[in-house]
């Protein structure tokens, strides 16, 4: 399992990252890996950030649900738009410390993302990566919960 992915537009690869090795996979653009997975799970990329945006309200940093057993959420910590986003895998964070670090004199809070491997990931800004996490486990609360709703009524 990695722990995080990024695509390197030079090599048109993602490159799927853990502390033991990179592993690449051809790609031409993250959103088509990404809408791919989607599409072999079930339904498309726009389908499952609509899902979210509609359950929990958020527009920008939209995790992506591929699947829900086994788990596996893809959190963006960039920008959609930005050619080599960073997305988190979900499942492979083990927790979260936010300390504060001097960037130019100035104390910034950085979050510190440790997985389950030990390999860290520091994330600017802070607030970003909690509210990601914190949505993210909102999202698949509401999906399990309405999930359990539905089956009793059949």
């Amino acid at each position: 399992m990695f722990n995080y992915c990024q695509y390197d537009p030079e090599t048109q690869t993602i490159c799927l990252i853990s502390d033991q090795k990179e592993n690449r996979i051809s790609a031409n653009s993250m959103e088509e890996w990404l809408n791919d997975l989607c599409l072999y799970a079930g339904s498309s990329l726009k389908g499952r950030r609509e899902s979210f945006i509609s359950l929990v309200n958020r527009k920008k940093y939209i995790p992506v649900l591929i699947s829900l057993d086994p788990l596996f959420v893809l959190l963006p910590i960039d920008a959609k738009k930005d050619r080599q986003a960073i997305y988190l895998n979900y499942s492979s964070i083990a927790n979260v410390r936010i300390k504060t670090i001097l960037e130019y004199g100035i104390p910034v809070k950085v979050s510190e993302i440790h997985f389950h491997d030990g390999q860290q990931l520091d994330i600017y800004p802070s607030s970003r990566a909690e509210s990601l996490l914190d949505e993210t486990a909102l999202y698949l609360r509401l999906l399990k919960n309405n999930l359990f709703d539905l089956s009793e009524t059949l």
